[in-house]
């Protein structure tokens, strides 16, 4: 696996100041994360309105290179999270729906070059989207939604603490993204995981098989 940073800090902790919030309140460690630990916090709408709770964080950027930004996420009440980007950060401000009921990506702008969803346990997904910077900064949202069609930063009707759960929090220059890497104060790097075999006549010829524990 190539070498990657984490650029988003406090990548566990959402009730930090680091994220920004609106029309929202976050449980902190109200169930427990993918790593079984009761480390994932609840997005929760703040109010009984028409609104829309979401959590966001802003990074530099380099502009045309990629960045791809990732999380783990678990439905409760709400079952359709959105990740959007600030207008002109990205062209043409795109949005992506997930759909944490089947598993399934729902409405995507052209300008989200590649997305995925994929189940991790115990009802966890791990979302992610991948764009271009066009300028020196980009603000990244995760958003409750209602539907796998919402448009982008829609607005739905929601009852005082409804929403979901979320978890590892990641974005990265990266094409796609790579194992989490978790947070606190500060960005972190991991290196390159390499598999060599450095002495000429160590390996037989023919097949082999390589085995790893994890």
């Amino acid at each position: 696996e190539a070498a990657s940073t984490n650029l988003c800090i406090r990548s566990e902790s959402f009730d930090n100041v680091a994220w920004a919030k609106a029309s929202s309140t976050i449980s902190e460690n109200d169930t427990r994360g993918p790593d079984n630990s009761t480390s994932a916090d609840k997005l929760e709408a703040g109010s009984t309105a028409t609104i829309s709770p979401y959590v966001a964080q802003s990074i530099t950027t380099i502009a045309t290179n990629s960045y791809t930004i990732s999380a783990y996420v678990k439905r409760s009440e709400a079952s359709f999270i959105q990740i959007w980007l600030s207008t002109n950060q990205v062209a043409n401000n795109p949005r992506i729906n997930f759909d944490l009921q089947s598993g399934v990506i729902g409405s995507q702008d052209a300008d989200i070059d590649s997305a995925s969803i994929i189940p991790v346990g115990n009802d966890w997904f791990r979302i992610s989207a991948t764009v271009v910077a066009v300028g020196v900064s980009l603000n990244f949202t995760y958003q409750t939604i209602k539907t796998a069609s919402d448009t982008r930063q829609q607005t739905n009707a929601w009852t005082t603490g409804e929403g979901l759960y979320i978890w590892g929090a990641q974005i990265e220059e990266q094409e796609a993204p790579t194992s989490y890497i978790r947070t606190e104060g500060a960005t972190v790097s991991r290196l390159a995981d390499l598999l060599s075999a450095p002495n000429a006549g160590n390996v037989p010829d023919g097949d082999i098989t390589f085995h790893v524990d994890m």
